[in-house]
């Protein structure tokens, strides 16, 4: 499955379906174990959450699809939503809202204004926002690491680190994040640029984090949104929001890419991309 998060959550059809994509505004994508983006998607389910979030920026899951998690905004209140599914991954099943997390609460100690995407831990004890700036003096791009207490249940939630290295906080804010599956690698788009973390302790920002590199996609891309793997990390799909390389009426791409050591960015190459508009809103 694929999950869509445009102010609506849509469920699409695809052929082998693994993690979770993203993309804000035009397109927002998660894909649930995507072998190519040859296949043509088909919207099978959609599910409105204007009444939460007017900018919806990124959509996750717990480990059973039972609970759904949006971020996004309203005018004024930045939030994070948390949805009950009675069948998981399914949004033709009853979806009801459970709860809100108001951001602004942890704002004061962290200058984070939007979470740009959301994702948790394996087994929800964590939760991972990519934040914007505000316009607060010395607030700065970051990315903001929470305690739940209880697990995948964001009432629970406690502000933990905020995680703000230069190669976070200079240029264009964080737009997706992504880990591999043991939490050792940490993935983020930022501007044209996707960039390599690695953890010392799984899912821990306050461990020693090291960049090992950024890789520059603008020969392909205008600016990313969102990323995601497939399961063993030896697909990379990321989301371009503007390409200025492409001669057709499709300024928002998807790209595939394979990489021949998994989850190794220094071994990407180029599958192929999207060349029509999957949605526009």
């Amino acid at each position: 499955m694929i999950y869509l998060p445009i102010n609506k959550a849509y469920s699409i059809l695809k052929n082998n379906v693994s993690k979770h994509f993203l993309f804000f505004l035009l397109f927002i994508f998660i894909f649930n174990s995507i072998s190519s983006i040859k296949a043509d998607p088909t919207v099978l389910d959609e599910f409105s959450v204007v009444d939460k979030s007017t900018e919806t920026t990124g959509i996750t899951f717990n480990d059973n699809g039972e609970k759904m998690y949006i971020s996004g905004s309203r005018p004024g209140n930045n939030r994070i939503s948390q949805y009950s599914l009675s069948t998981g991954f399914d949004l033709s099943s009853t979806v009801e809202h459970v709860r809100d997390l108001d951001l602004s609460v942890f704002r004061p100690a962290t200058g984070g204004w939007r979470a740009n995407d959301i994702r948790f831990n394996n087994d929800g004890s964590k939760m991972f926002l990519p934040m914007i700036a505000s316009n607060d003096p010395g607030a700065t791009h970051a990315i903001h690491q929470f305690d739940l207490s209880v697990a995948y249940d964001i009432s629970s939630a406690s502000s933990e680190y905020y995680f703000a290295p230069s190669s976070v906080t200079t240029g264009n804010a964080p737009t997706g994040i992504e880990f591999n599956d043991t939490g050792t690698k940490m993935f983020l788009t930022k501007g044209t640029e996707v960039k390599e973390y690695t953890l010392s302790s799984a899912f821990d920002l306050q461990s020693t984090v090291t960049l090992v590199r950024s890789v520059d996609l603008s020969t392909q891309t205008g600016g990313l949104y969102s990323l995601a793997f497939n399961n063993d990390g030896t697909i990379l799909f990321v989301v371009d929001r503007d390409s200025p390389h492409i001669d057709c009426d499709c300024r928002d791409i998807i790209y595939e890419y394979s990489l021949s050591s998994a989850y190794d960015l220094s071994t990407l190459t180029l599958i192929s991309q999207t060349t029509q508009i999957i949605l526009r809103w």
